[in-house]
């Protein structure tokens, strides 16, 4: 049987845990120069950023604001 992979925090490394509430980001989607902000999976995806908390939201949006953060 084949183990469940993990879902991890793209900016601090947090586990996600069944009670968490996390977000999941697209960069480029639908669209060039989109971003795109939903509720995360309940498993891990090939492309995107899962997030753990608004926090880090915040701070994934600013760095592809500043331009630091590329598809």
């Amino acid at each position: 049987m084949a183990r469940p992979t993990q879902i991890v925090c793209d900016v601090c490394g947090a586990v996600k845990r069944e009670a968490n509430h996390w977000w999941y980001i697209l960069i480029d989607e639908p669209w060039p120069g989109a971003l795109t902000l939903i509720e995360s999976p309940d498993k891990p995806q090939e492309v995107g950023l899962d997030l753990c908390s608004e926090q880090c939201v915040h701070a994934t949006v600013s760095k592809y604001m500043r331009g630091e953060l590329k598809p």
